[in-house]
């Protein structure tokens, strides 16, 4: 048994994703949340459960894709990058929480991906309004559907799990946000980290 998990009830299935946004382009910007190494080991024994009782690819870095977008007409990253600098310099750590496993078919990597789901919990929601509000300051509008589930990566998998198999998860603390890494998706299909923001208490 998975600590923070409790067998599904019978009938029980994964949540469904709503709809997508479009694939991901080279020129595209990431915004991405990761785990420090505080919470990295715990977390990476919760991905191994999962693998040895799935099977596919552990996915590593492990992160959360907060927000994705372009510069528009052509405008140099760094347009964009700078700014955001600014503004979410003042932003102190937070807590994230996960409330369920996801899977579904990822076009970008094409195959079957297991996730887990971001809580919607009040300091998410307002960080992700305030990153919202950041794109649109700047003009670069987010490609994200503003109701789609935030989801922090586990398995590339080899196959559909049949969803009554997936544990059910009660909402469990899943990392500290305590850096934000800026990615850019390049022309060869590799991603590069352009900036990393430490937030400070």
């Amino acid at each position: 048994m998975i600590e923070g998990f409790v067998l599904p009830p019978e009938g029980w299935y994964n949540v469904p994703m709503p709809e997508a946004p479009r694939i991901a382009q080279p020129g595209d910007i990431f915004i991405l949340l990761v785990p420090t190494t505080d919470d990295l080991a715990q977390l990476r024994q919760k991905h191994a459960d999962l693998q040895a009782q799935f099977g596919g690819q552990l996915v590593e870095p492990i992160h959360i894709t907060a927000e994705r977008f372009s510069p528009e007409n052509g405008h140099d990253p760094q347009d964009c990058i700078a700014p955001i600098r600014r503004n979410l310099s003042g932003i102190q750590p937070f807590p994230i929480e996960a409330d369920g496993l996801i899977q579904f078919f990822a076009p970008y990597w094409q195959s079957q991906v297991l996730r887990w789901r971001v809580a919607e919990t009040r300091i998410w929601n307002d960080f992700r309004d305030t990153l919202e509000d950041v794109l649109c300051d700047i003009g670069c509008p987010s490609h994200f559907i503003r109701r789609r589930y935030a989801t922090c990566t586990i398995l590339k998998l080899e196959g559909e799990i049949d969803p009554s198999a997936l544990p059910q998860v009660d909402a469990m603390p899943l990392f500290w946000v305590r850096e934000l890494w800026i990615s850019l998706l390049k022309a060869d299909g590799q991603f590069e980290i352009v900036e990393k923001l430490i937030l400070k208490d």
